[in-house]
C-alpha cells in the first residue's frame, strides 16, 4: 500500500459512519411506519445528508486541527485535494444511488428528475468552499443548505411570476423564507 492509498483510506474512514447514516435513512423508505407515513419524509436524509458528507471531508481537518499539518507536508496540494475528492465523490455517488433506487422502487415523485442530480452536484462542489470559509463542518453544511434554500426560493419566485396564480407551495416557501430571514436578522 502506498501513501496515496493510505490517505484515501483515511479520508474514507472519516466518511464511513455518516455515510452509513445517510444510506440507512434512504433504506428506511422501504419500511412503513404507521398512519400518515410518507416515503418523502425520509428523503430529508438525501437533502441534508449530502451536504453533511461533503462538508466532512474538509471539516475534519479543522475539527482535529490538522489543516496546517496537512498543508505543511511536502506533497503537492493538488494530490491532497484529489484524494479528498475521490473519497467524497465515492460516498456522495453511492448514497445518491441508494436514494435513486428507493425513489424508483417506491415510485415517489421527487420533482423534476434533474433537481436531485443538480442538488448532488451543487452540494458536493460547494460544501468544500463553505467549509473552508466557515472553518467547521457544521458551518459548511448549514451554508450549503442555505444556498440550496435560496435557489429553491428564487425558483419559486420565478415560477410565481410566470404563473397566472401562485401555487400554495410557493406562498408557503416564501412565507417560510421571510420568517427565517426575519428571525436570522433579529438574532
Amino acid at each position: 500500500m502506498n501513501r496515496a492509498t493510505a490517505r484515501i483510506i483515511k479520508e474514507s474512514r472519516a466518511l464511513f459512519w455518516p455515510w452509513c447514516a445517510v444510506v440507512l435513512a434512504g433504506v428506511l423508505q422501504w419500511l412503513p411506519f404507521g398512519p400518515g407515513y410518507s416515503p418523502r419524509d425520509y428523503a430529508y436524509g438525501f437533502w441534508a445528508g449530502l451536504p453533511l458528507l461533503a462538508a466532512l471531508s474538509m471539516g475534519n481537518e479543522f475539527q482535529y486541527r490538522t489543516m496546517g499539518l496537512l498543508l505543511s507536508q511536502p506533497i503537492d496540494r493538488k494530490k491532497i485535494w484529489f484524494e479528498k475528492w475521490i473519497a467524497l465523490f465515492g460516498a456522495v455517488i453511492t448514497a445518491s444511488s441508494v436514494y435513486w433506487v428507493m425513489w424508483q422502487i417506491l415510485d415517489t415523485e421527487a420533482g423534476p428528475p434533474f433537481v436531485p442530480t443538480l442538488w448532488m452536484i451543487t452540494a458536493a462542489c460547494s460544501a468544500a468552499f463553505w467549509t473552508l470559509v466557515t472553518r467547521s463542518t457544521i458551518g459548511g453544511m448549514v451554508f450549503t443548505l442555505l444556498q440550496g434554500f435560496v435557489f429553491v426560493v428564487l425558483a419559486n419566485v420565478v415560477m410565481w411570476k410566470l404563473a397566472p396564480e401562485p401555487p400554495a407551495a410557493t406562498v408557503a416557501a416564501l412565507t417560510t423564507a421571510g420568517t427565517a430571514a426575519a428571525l436570522g436578522y433579529a438574532a
